[in-house]
């Protein structure tokens, strides 16, 4: 940051990515959220303290001024893969979609990923339990946790065969564990297919099943709904509000979008196909353009196969969601299309940053900077060098966020302009970690002199002021202001702060004597000084 540079900015209320809604689309989903207690169903309504609740930047929700600020995003520090392929069932690479769940009576971490079943303790090292579930060439001594009927795919140009499955039960993607269903017999949850994802489900086109099981092993599809979509999905549990909630593929504005489905008690879900809530924009194709031009360029990252540059659209691959601090953030792929092969696309991927109050309104954190960008070959060490999709659930310890994510190596191989068919390259795709500072989506960063923020009007509750802040050889200070008279509160003004210094994931403010407590129920606006300081998160206790 420039120290000489004053940044004023008076920042208006979040409207959403996408604007007005002239058409009143999302209506069955909206009917849905309207019954969950406490949702949140307008974006603009008042900021609300609740102790013990955090305050993120991602958004402008709580922001009314920045005064010589700067926001930073800031992209988790990558550690490398956590599962590899290594066994002969898992072929050439292995995915993920959903992130682990701990199980509190088995003490372990459990993670299902595309045909695999792994535990741990420490959400770091992994093991592949043999469960004896599912025959693999005349032996059950593998990690095979979800059955699959038998089906055969074949390409409809060529006839060659794409996919077969056999088996004797059905396809189970994204399993969660919901240890908050009071039936023990649905504590984990699923998406049940009836054959290929991409193909029939028993006549309804592409799509998914709501699954139940008691045990993760054995499940129940469910003929109460059926949610399509494409060949992508992701859904989870708000274990807080209890209601379910998918983001599926379906065609849209540029290419690939992303709809919205979402249910109460799990069996009955809204139709997606009227509730688009995430695509891409001509911003996205300006941007997605550079992008390739400058990754064709770059000698140490991974080239496409395909390039025509009269085929370049960007387009929005997924959507994986999760809960954080009363916030939805999204971590959408975004795929660049370098080039159009004969059966699919050519480009790469890489994850940005959004966020929601409400699920249907969206907005892109850091000026749509990559939040998990692709990795330099490094001589083939890398996985994540031609696509890369999160998981929709982190863990999240007492000092940071672990995300976990698939990294491929190839989306086509040079080979592949030639011919197509090719049998995989071996051990071309992992599963990935990658580490955050607690709440550390987007810091408020100040200079020399200093800068201010200053909150939007707020109902004050709680005892206490917190913040997360990286202030090593800087300071944060804060004051707190009568919401209609704009003037400090006594006894709460800046120069009574005592000055917060040092690298503190909670550090409290106090201003002497002063009892915040006095300020219950008072309306008020807090205006923090940040001198070559960053600060992450506040909340009150």
């Amino acid at each position: 940051m420039n120290p000489g540079k004053l940044l004023i900015l008076a920042l208006a209320p979040a409207a959403g990515v996408f604007g007005a809604d002239p058409v009143g689309a999302c209506a069955e989903a909206r009917a849905i959220l309207r019954q969950v207690p406490g949702f949140p169903l307008d974006p603009g309504e008042p900021v609300r303290l609740t102790p013990g609740r955090k305050e993120l930047f991602l958004d402008d929700h709580t922001l009314e001024r920045l005064e010589n600020i700067e926001r930073r995003l800031h992209p988790p520090r990558k550690s490398g893969p956590v599962i590899r392929p290594g066994k002969p069932w898992e072929g050439a690479s292995i995915q993920i979609r959903t992130g682990p769940f701990w199980n509190p009576d088995q003490k372990q971490w459990m993670m299902w990923y595309l045909g695999g079943y792994a535990t741990s303790r420490d959400a770091i090292r992994w093991d592949k339990p043999t469960l004896g579930l599912r025959d693999y060439q005349g032996s059950k001594d593998n990690n095979l946790m979800l059955p699959v009927t038998r089906y055969e795919f074949k390409d409809p140009l060529t006839g060659r065969e794409l996919l077969r499955q056999d088996g004797d039960g059905t396809t189970i993607n994204h399993a969660i564990f919901d240890p908050g269903d009071p039936d023990p017999d649905r504590r984990y949850k699923g998406a049940g297919h009836k054959g290929p994802l991409c193909c029939l489900q028993g006549g309804r086109g592409a799509g998914f099943y709501p699954a139940v099981s008691p045990d993760g092993r054995t499940w129940r599809l469910l003929d109460s709904a059926f949610v399509p979509t494409a060949d992508e999905s992701h859904f989870d549990v708000d274990d807080e509000r209890r209601f379910y909630y998918a983001t599926v593929k379906h065609p849209g504005p540029y290419g690939r979008s992303v709809y919205l489905s979402v249910s109460r008690d799990f069996d009955h879900w809204s139709d997606p196909r009227d509730c688009l809530v995430f695509h891409a924009d001509k911003r996205d194709q300006e941007l997605g353009a550079e992008r390739v031009r400058l990754h064709l360029r770059d000698p140490n990252l991974r080239k496409p196969a395909f390039h025509r540059p009269e085929e370049y659209v960007t387009d929005i691959y997924n959507l994986p969601v999760f809960r954080y601090e009363g916030l939805y953030i999204g971590l959408p792929t975004v795929f660049n299309h370098s080039g159009n092969s004969r059966v699919n696309s050519d480009g790469f991927s890489m994850t940005e940053l959004a966020s929601s109050r409400d699920l249907i309104h969206w907005d892109r954190a850091g000026n749509r900077e990559k939040f998990l960008p692709l990795s330099e070959l490094d001589g083939e060490r890398n996985y994540d060098t031609a696509q890369l999709l999160a998981a929709n659930r982190p863990v999240v310890t007492d000092r940071e966020i672990l995300f976990y994510y698939t990294g491929l190596k190839w989306r086509h191989h040079p080979d592949d302009v030639k011919s197509e068919d090719r049998a995989p390259l071996p051990d071309s795709g992992a599963i990935l970690l990658a580490r955050l500072r607690l709440d550390g989506f987007v810091s408020l960063d100040g200079g020399d002199p200093a800068g201010t923020a200053l909150t939007k009007p707020m109902k004050w509750s709680g005892s206490s002021l917190h913040v997360n802040a990286d202030a090593q050889g800087g300071e944060v200070r804060a004051e707190v202001v009568d919401a209609v008279t704009g003037k400090p509160v006594a006894g709460f003004e800046m120069g009574r702060c005592e000055t917060v210094r040092g690298d503190r994931l909670d550090a409290e403010i106090r201003w002497g004597a002063a009892a915040p407590a006095t300020l219950e129920g008072r309306a008020i606006r807090i205006r923090f000084e940040l001198r070559r300081a960053s600060l992450y998160a506040f909340w009150t206790r």
